[in-house]
Parts: structure tokens; C-alpha cells; sequence
């Protein structure tokens, strides 16, 4: 609860735990409070052993920008906490970006994104 506290601008201290406008500022600045407003295609990546954000909220703001009609993909990793730090995860997360962004950026660039991924690929025969 701590942490909430201090991304939301407030300093920690226990007098603080019953204040209205400390929860209307932490939900002010919550995603799902903006969701309404994302028009961009959206990759999430959640740890599933993440400590810091519960993976559920990660999960909810993925069926919301579905809700809505956005473009929008869930990758899960397990044995992973808020750092999403294990090899396998870092390699497969930059490959993932990597491919995102081809699919979902203007045409030129796509083809040059692709030709990396493609010479990526040629040298793992």
C-alpha cells in the first residue's frame, strides 16, 4: 500500500490511510480510469508472480481495451515478478515488441522492421 502512495504523489505515513482525497488521486491515475481515451494498439506484458502489480489488473485492462474495439494482446509470464527479468522472458519480450511494432506501424517502416526479424531468423538454421 506504500508504494500506491508514493507513485501517487503522496508522502507514506499511517495518518494518511483513511483520507478520501488520497484514493481519489490514486484512482485519478490509475489506467483503467483513462482507458476510455487509448486509441493506440497495446502490448501488456504481466509477471504472473508480480508483487508490485497484482496480474489481475493487468488482465482487466486487457478485456477493457477489448470491450472497447482496441487492438490489444496479453503476454503472461510465469516465474516472473514486476521486472520481467528471466532470459527466456527478455528475449521472447523483444521479439514480441519487435513484431508489434511491424504489424502496427506505417508501411515503410513495417518492411524495414521485417527485414530485421528476417535476418534475425536466417541465422538460427
Amino acid at each position: 500500500m506504500c508504494r500506491c502512495y508514493v507513485e501517487a504523489g503522496f508522502d507514506w505515513n499511517f495518518s494518511n490511510l483513511s483520507l478520501s482525497d488520497v484514493y481519489s488521486k490514486m484512482i485519478s491515475i490509475s489506467p483503467m480510469a483513462h482507458v476510455s481515451k487509448v486509441q493506440t494498439p497495446t502490448l501488456i506484458f504481466v509477471g504472473q508472480d508480480d508483487a508490485r502489480v497484482p496480474p489481475f489488473q493487468g488482465r482487466e485492462f486487457h478485456r477493457a481495451l477489448k470491450a472497447r474495439g482496441i487492438q490489444t494482446r496479453l503476454i503472461s509470464y510465469p516465474e516472473n515478478g514486476h521486472l520481467l527479468q528471466r532470459m527466456k522472458c527478455e528475449v521472447d519480450i523483444f521479439m514480441n515488441v519487435v513484431i508489434w511494432f511491424a504489424r502496427h506501424q506505417h508501411k515503410g517502416k513495417r518492411k524495414m522492421v521485417m527485414e530485421v526479424v528476417e535476418h534475425q531468423n536466417s541465422g538460427k538454421k
